[in-house]
């Protein structure tokens, strides 16, 4: 029976240095949301679940194996991104020793990339693309629920015969309003998450994500785990989500974590009368894309409660953008920027430096442009071409990919260095971009003029003796 399955998921370790590198005192802390939601649909199911998110517990690869079978687990699942899944190996392989009987699953974007590429003889099975479906379907198996045979179980790597076996792609939810709310009681307490330094307000803030998949063609995007294929929750289940969290956990700020919050704008627009016409007292983030925002909708977000929208620009050169197929232009930028700051949302974008095609002249002009735009907040990253892109292929073929530094895949360490552009001068540029843009006085008065309280107070002042040090 289902009651007698005990089941531990796991986020495995990783430090915010060894995540964020310099840039650790402002990197964010959130909930794995992705692990949540596998638990709350296996709860529903009946099935007893744990989960240990190491990586905020700050466990070591011990400490995580131990919490791990200390209640005797029938069934271990481990979630991995590129930067976990070192450490995903680790805590498979140590398991195994111990208890090498315990079925052991790896899930996440990295397995869902890579598929047998990743698999390790410490993990039994690899669930690739969207878990929630695939994961029960493999636990009724393993619990001799099910008569199917394996080669029938949509999603999943396994080994036969010392092979390598990959089934065919499960088809992807179509209506996310059938999933159970992320099941963030099994976390610690939640009110000591936080997103990173410049996606919140005030604490305790939260992370939601309202849909999957993305229909552009960013060549450094991966579609593995939720494709191209955009579906949503409804208005309703995601404020009945917020609801929630305000009333029973004392959340009082979200930041919409959806790779575009406003690609439908109807149901943006839609959630934000949800909200009003609750009268829920919340503020809230998201990230927006500079095609799909208007004046209206902007207005309405604002009188919902939005504080800050986060826009992906990645350049200030149009020929860039056309080659990392950005499908946006440089007056759509100015505009969105403009529309945001007229309805006093505040903005932040994000600019990747050492694209393909870059120059030192082109991220130069990348910088000067990141300031031009009156932005409030801007983040800089080094391309880090993910495998299972279009980029990636690309970086193989042209300039230097330091394939064998998986470890070191976080955005401020130059894995890939462009035709003519050395890792020491990306990373220069980096220091330079901070610096040039944060350290501005005018842009240093504004600033303090935005301050609220305290909180607010700490947040900026934080921030900004990490980029004196940076």
């Amino acid at each position: 029976m289902a009651e007698e399955f005990n089941i531990v998921l796991i986020n495995p370790p990783i430090t915010t240095t060894e995540r964020y590198g310099k840039m650790a005192n402002v990197g964010s802390e959130t909930p794995p949301l992705g692990l949540c939601y596998i638990a709350s649909f296996l709860e529903r199911k009946g099935y007893p679940v744990s989960i240990i998110d190491a990586e905020f517990l700050n466990l070591s690869i011990e400490e995580t194996v131990k919490k791990a079978l200390i209640n005797n687990p029938k069934i271990i699942g481990i979630t991995a991104a590129i930067t976990t899944y070192l450490s995903a190996v680790q805590v498979g392989t140590q398991i195994k020793t111990i208890s090498p009987s315990v079925p052991i699953i790896i899930g996440g974007p990295h397995i869902s990339a890579l598929k047998t590429e990743v698999m390790n003889d410490s993990f039994d099975y690899g669930i690739y693309g969207e878990g929630e479906l695939t994961f029960l379907e493999l636990v009724k198996f393993l619990n001799n629920e099910v008569k199917k045979p394996i080669s029938e179980i949509d999603g999943i790597i396994y080994k036969i015969k010392g092979e390598y076996q990959i089934n065919k792609s499960r088809e992807f939810i179509k209506n996310l309003d059938c999933l159970p709310f992320p099941a963030r009681h099994l976390l610690p307490d939640l009110k000591l998450y936080r997103p990173n330094a410049q996606n919140y307000q005030k604490l305790p803030a939260t992370t939601i994500i309202t849909s999957r998949g993305c229909p552009y063609n960013c060549i450094f995007c991966d579609h593995s785990v939720f494709g191209r294929s955009y579906r949503t929750h409804g208005a309703k289940y995601v404020v009945d989500e917020i609801q929630l969290l305000h009333e029973k956990s004392g959340i009082n700020e979200f930041w919409f974590v959806d790779d575009t919050f406003t690609l439908d704008q109807k149901r943006a627009s839609d959630i934000c009368d949800e909200i009003m016409s609750r009268k829920l007292k919340i503020s809230w983030s998201c990230l927006g894309r500079v095609n799909t925002v208007n004046p209206e909708l902007l207005k309405k977000m604002k009188k919902a409660g939005c504080w800050m929208i986060a826009y992906g620009i990645e350049t200030g050169n149009p020929e860039v953008l056309k080659f990392i197929k950005k499908s946006i232009t440089i007056p759509q930028v100015t505009d969105a920027i403009r529309w945001t700051k007229e309805a006093q949302i505040l903005t932040k974008g994000y600019f990747m430096l050492g694209h393909p095609v870059d120059s030192l002249e082109t991220i130069d002009e990348t910088i000067e442009f990141a300031k031009t735009l009156d932005l409030d907040y801007a983040l800089f990253t080094i391309t880090s071409p993910l495998p299972n892109t279009e980029l990636f292929d690309i970086c193989k073929k042209t300039g230097t990919l330091h394939c064998d530094e998986i470890n070191k895949f976080f955005a401020w360490n130059a894995i890939y260095e462009p035709p003519g552009v050395t890792k020491e001068q990306l990373e220069t540029r980096l220091r330079h971009a901070y610096k040039s843009f944060y350290l501005r006085p005018r842009y240093i008065l504004t600033q303090l003029f935005h301050i609220r309280g305290y909180d607010d107070l700490k947040r900026h002042v934080n921030a900004f003796f990490t980029i004196i040090q940076f």
